[in-house]
C-alpha cells in the first residue's frame, strides 16, 4: 500500500521523526528527500527509512538534466520497487515510462497548479494550468485540471465568469483532456469530477468509474465515485467506496472527508452525517 503525498502534507515543515510518521500514517517504510534546482540542472536526493526503527533502507542522489527529470522519476521507482519487492517494478514503473508531456513547462505549471489550488490559491491556479496548456496545447493533465477547475468555479465564482461560460469551458476541455489521452487515470478523474460539477452525474461516473479501473488504488477517485454515486441514488453501494478510499488514505485532506458527510445529508441521515462532521479535522496547517 502507497498512500499519496495528501497523507503527509500536514507533516511538511516539521521536524522528522520517522518512527512516530510510520505510526501515524500506518507505514512500514517512509519517503523522504529533497529537489533543487540550478539553470537546466537538478539534483535529487531520496532515501528509504524503516519506519520500524528508523533505519535506513536505501539511499541515493541524482544530478541530471532537468531534461531527464521523467527518466530520474523512473529511477527512483526501479531503486526503491526493486529494494522492497522486485514484483512491483513492472507495476510501478510502467505507468510511468510514456512521459505525459515533452514540456517540462507545461508539467511544472501542472505541478505548481496543484499546489495552489492545496493553499486555496484559485486565481493562481487557474493561470498555471493555463500556461501548462499553453506550453503544451494536448497535455491531457493540464487540460483536465483547467476542465476541473471552470467547472468547481461555476459554485466559488473566483473568477467571475457567468455560469454558462463556466460550463461550456468545462465540456471543451474535458473533451480535449480525454482526446489527448483516454488511458491517463488521473485525466479521467479531473475530468469525472468536472462532470460532477456541472450536474452530468451519469458521464461523471463512466470516467470515475474508468480512472478506478486504470488506478485502483487511488483514493480520491474511489472517493468520487462513491459520492457519484450517491448521486444516482445508489446510497450503499456509494457509501461503500468512500468509506473504501478513506481506509486507503488515513490522512484525507478536510475537503475530501467531508464527502461522506455529504451522503448522509443526501438522504437524511442526520445522526450519521453528525457522526461524520465529528471525523472532520481541522485544515492542515
Amino acid at each position: 500500500q502507497v498512500l499519496s503525498r495528501n497523507a503527509t502534507l500536514e507533516l511538511k515543515g516539521r521536524a522528522a521523526n520517522t518512527p512516530g510518521i510510520g505510526r501515524q500514517l500506518g507505514a512500514s517504510y517512509v519517503m523522504e528527500g529533497s529537489v533543487r534546482t540550478g539553470g537546466n540542472r537538478v539534483r535529487v536526493t531520496a532515501q528509504l527509512i524503516d519506519a520500524d526503527n528508523g533505519g535506513l533502507v536505501w539511499a541515493d542522489h541524482f544530478d541530471r538534466e532537468l531534461a531527464d527529470i521523467f527518466a530520474v522519476q523512473d529511477e527512483i521507482v526501479e531503486a526503491i520497487a526493486g529494494t522492497l519487492s522486485y514484483g512491483l517494478v513492472d507495476a510501478g514503473v510502467a505507468s510511468r515510462r510514456n512521459a505525459p508531456t515533452d514540456s517540462l513547462t507545461a508539467y511544472d505549471h501542472v505541478l505548481r497548479g496543484r499546489a495552489a489550488w492545496r493553499r486555496g490559491a484559485a486565481l493562481a491556479t487557474r493561470d498555471h494550468y493555463v500556461k501548462a496548456v499553453e506550453a503544451d496545447p494536448n497535455y491531457a493533465a493540464g487540460l483536465a485540471c483547467l476542465a476541473f477547475f471552470y467547472g468547481y468555479d461555476i459554485y466559488s465564482q473566483v473568477t467571475g465568469e457567468r455560469p454558462d461560460t463556466l460550463e461550456k469551458l468545462t465540456r471543451q476541455f474535458a473533451s480535449r483532456a480525454v482526446a489527448a489521452d483516454d488511458g491517463d487515470a488521473f485525466t479521467h478523474h479531473q475530468v469525472g469530477t468536472a462532470y460532477q460539477c456541472i450536474g452530468e452525474i451519469e458521464r461523471s461516473k463512466r470516467h470515475l468509474e474508468l480512472a478506478v479501473s486504470l488506478n485502483p488504488h487511488y483514493p480520491s477517485s474511489i472517493i468520487n465515485l462513491g459520492n457519484t454515486l450517491v448521486c444516482l441514488g445508489r446510497h450503499d453501494e456509494g457509501l461503500a467506496h468512500i468509506r473504501r478510499g478513506s481506509r486507503l488514505e488515513p490522512r484525507l485532506p478536510p475537503a475530501m472527508q467531508g464527502v461522506e458527510l455529504e451522503a448522509h445529508v443526501v438522504v437524511g441521515d442526520c445522526e450519521a452525517a453528525q457522526q461524520a462532521f465529528n471525523r472532520i479535522e481541522q485544515p492542515f496547517a
